[in-house]
């Protein structure tokens, strides 16, 4: 899976396609993502066909963190291992935006061309994870990685205070606290 994008309506899941010559098509997955013990439920109707590296769910909810996964399969029907897994940004149900309860760092490294993010939450109970927003003004940060559990992430940048980043942490009960924007 390499990306996806999300309105009101619809969740579109791109990838890369896989090369191989018996390939016949793909099957896309979701599950809700705080439970990790569950199978997927297959959301295309008809198969993905083999040229498509895009898919499109219209039947979807923002309410809650649902994962997408991708699996190819061959002329035999052999399916391969699923792809990792993509999670939507939950719609936000109420928000903190003091910036007292998540901190967010950033480190550039001149040599490498990278920023390092990293971030601290004061309360991690109840925690789905965090979503990475970027943007090229305060005003327009927009969703820039899915649901991630990690509190770090390194970019490479071309130039040095291009970017203006905000890290936000979902709750299971719907909250949103969101970080200062910050700029590298």
């Amino acid at each position: 899976m390499k990306r996806f994008s999300q309105s009101e309506d619809v969740f579109e899941i791109e990838w890369i396609k896989y090369v191989e010559a018996d390939l016949l098509g793909y099957e896309l997955f979701k599950k809700h993502a705080d439970n990790d013990s569950t199978v997927g439920v297959k959301v295309n109707k008809s198969p993905i066909g083999r040229e498509s590296f895009y898919y499109r769910d219209r039947n979807y909810s923002n309410d809650s963190p649902i994962q997408y996964y991708l699996v190819a399969y061959d002329s035999a029907k052999n399916l391969s291992v699923p792809s990792n897994k993509l999670t939507n940004v939950p719609k936000i149900t109420s928000t903190s935006v003091t910036g007292g309860e998540v901190t967010l760092s950033i480190k550039y490294n001149k040599r490498k061309k990278t920023n390092f993010l990293s971030w601290q939450v004061a309360v991690e109970d109840s925690l789905l994870g965090y979503v990475l927003y970027k943007g090229t003004s305060s005003n327009n940060c927009r969703p820039f990685t899915g649901l991630i559990k990690k509190k770090a992430f390194t970019e490479k940048v071309l130039e040095r205070n291009q970017n203006y980043y905000q890290i936000r942490a979902y709750y299971s009960d719907g909250t949103v606290v969101a970080s200062q924007i910050k700029t590298d």
